[in-house]
């Protein structure tokens, strides 16, 4: 039988998933449009991996090599000019890395150690006990170097890892994948390791770039839902739709309608909720209190449209309802379509400021959200 071609996140969610973890956590975790393209899917070797892990072999090196097209999350295109027209000693040139671990891969990678290898160790375990099936993403740091000794110019990590990551390292053995994604907003790697014998199951391509075409396809739905704004916008501010403001607490997600087209659920928000979020604002817009547009002849108040932050068609990715009170924003025309179609900058500064003002709350109603996942929702990368 032919093996499944998959691409790196695809093969990341399958896996995570097989391990217990929350599938829409993981797949809000591992959302293509967080990261920049460039990504790092390798399968390590003896040198890659750390000296209790190489049974039978002396070779002493333990760091890894990152691939050419992976230094960009290491290094900027400044640095490794500067690296490369002054030379200088290699110490000279290492840093610290920020990464992020799933626990659930750290736990799961060194109980199959242990069943693996003779030799026992002790994680150092900085937390406490690393669990199964949880969804905690845990912050380490490892060092970065940028090397120009020698005949070839090399950026490696590993040499001296925190605890966590030497956890994590501990369970990566010869012929397992390691696989990290460089977050678009901030200076951070997202990695994970998994067994060669779960990757041997399918055919694994694109192994250096995220696949564009799966962000173009949200994209494409986003834009869907968004052709729907308008109608959305006049029924919030009609005399007949009354309205509603829903209260600070988790409610669970509607099941949504299906397309007969492509039978996928799509999503749709209730005008009444719209309209209960417009009075609750007193139609003043949440970007600049000072914009105006007209009187509306529906409701005798200043003309505004209610704006979903985290957007309708994301309802899949979570258990709870997000067309709610707490996600829905106030908005005057220009800013309504400023925050569709406005300059990334732009829109990146509203969203901040937004998410600020809304965190707690949707936190308070059951929705986790980072501003990175929040911005990647809008494609800004």
């Amino acid at each position: 039988m032919a093996k499944q071609t998959i691409t790196p996140i695809d093969l990341a969610q399958k896996y995570l998933i097989k391990l217990g973890m929350d599938p829409l956590f993981v797949q809000r975790a591992l959302l293509p449009s967080l990261f920049d393209e460039n990504i790092l899917c390798k399968k390590m070797t003896t040198d890659n991996i750390v000296t209790k892990n190489k049974v039978g072999n002396k070779f002493t090196q333990t760091h890894i090599y990152l691939n050419s097209g992976f230094w960009n999350a290491c290094f900027s295109s400044t640095e490794e000019a500067s690296y490369r027209a002054n030379p200088v000693p290699s110490n000279n040139q290492s840093s610290r890395q920020n990464l992020i671990l799933f626990e659930a891969n750290i736990y799961e990678m060194l109980q199959r150690r242990s069943k693996k290898l003779s030799t026992s160790v002790v994680a150092k375990d900085p937390i406490g006990v690393y669990s199964a099936k949880t969804n905690t993403l845990l912050p380490t740091s490892t060092t970065k170097l940028f090397n120009t000794q020698g005949k070839s110019v090399q950026v490696h990590i590993g040499i001296q890892d925190d605890d966590v990551f030497k956890d994590f390292r501990l369970g990566i053995l010869l012929g397992d994948f390691l696989l990290m994604f460089k977050y678009a907003n901030k200076d951070c790697i997202l990695a994970l390791s998994i067994p060669n014998e779960f990757c041997s199951r399918y055919n694994i391509t694109g192994l250096s770039k995220i696949n564009r075409k799966q962000t173009a396809k949200a994209t494409a739905e986003r834009k869907q839902y968004e052709q729907k704004d308008a109608e959305y916008s006049t029924d919030a501010n009609s005399k007949i739709i009354k309205s509603e403001v829903t209260p600070l607490a988790p409610a669970p997600a509607s099941s949504g309608s299906k397309r007969s087209a492509s039978n996928k659920t799509k999503y749709h928000g209730k005008p009444s909720r719209g309209k209960g979020a417009l009075e609750k604002a007193k139609y003043t817009c949440e970007s600049d209190p000072s914009h105006s547009s007209f009187i509306s002849d529906k409701t005798g108040e200043n003309y505004m449209e209610p704006h979903h932050l985290i957007p309708i068609s994301n309802q899949g990715l979570y258990n709870n309802d997000i067309d709610i009170t707490s996600n829905l924003i106030c908005l005057c025309p220009t800013c309504h379509k400023k925050i569709h179609h406005g300059v990334k900058s732009d829109v990146k500064s509203m969203l901040q400021t937004f998410y600020a003002a809304r965190q707690k709350d949707l936190k308070t109603c059951g929705i986790e959200i980072d501003i990175d996942t929040l911005l990647a929702y809008y494609d800004i990368y």
